[in-house]
C-alpha cells in the first residue's frame, strides 16, 4: 500500500520542529507497517532546516539510508527544498556516525 503526505494541508511555509514532529507522527505507523510513503510538497514555498531535521532527518534514527529510500520518495520539490531536505539528512548522518 502507498501513503502520500500532502503537505500543503499543514501549511505552505514548513518552519517549526513541532509542525515537522506532528507531520512525521501523521506516516511514521505507514512506515513502520511496510507501506510506501510519499512526501509531496506542491504548493510549499519555505522549509526550514529545523522542520527538515525534525520531519525527516529523525528518520534516520530508526531507519537505514537505503532502506529509507526504498519505502519514502519525494514529489513535487524545488530546488530549494530539496537542497533543504538533504542538509538535515547530511547533518544528521554526521552525527550519528560520529
Amino acid at each position: 500500500m502507498e501513503k502520500r503526505v500532502q503537505f500543503s494541508i499543514f501549511s505552505t511555509n514548513l518552519s517549526t520542529r513541532n509542525l515537522g514532529a506532528i507531520i512525521r507522527e501523521s506516516f511514521i505507523s505507514d512506515l513502520k507497517n511496510g507501506n510506501k510513503v510519499i512526501f509531496d510538497l506542491s504548493n510549499i514555498e519555505s522549509i526550514s532546516n529545523s522542520f527538515a531535521d525534525e520531519c525527516f532527518g529523525k528518520l534516520l534514527i530508526s531507519y537505514q539510508v537505503n532502506d529509507l529510500k526504498s519505502i519514502t520518495s519525494f514529489a513535487n520539490t524545488t530546488p530549494f527544498i530539496k537542497d533543504t531536505i538533504l542538509f538535515a539528512l547530511n547533518i544528521r548522518l554526521k552525527d550519528l556516525v560520529c
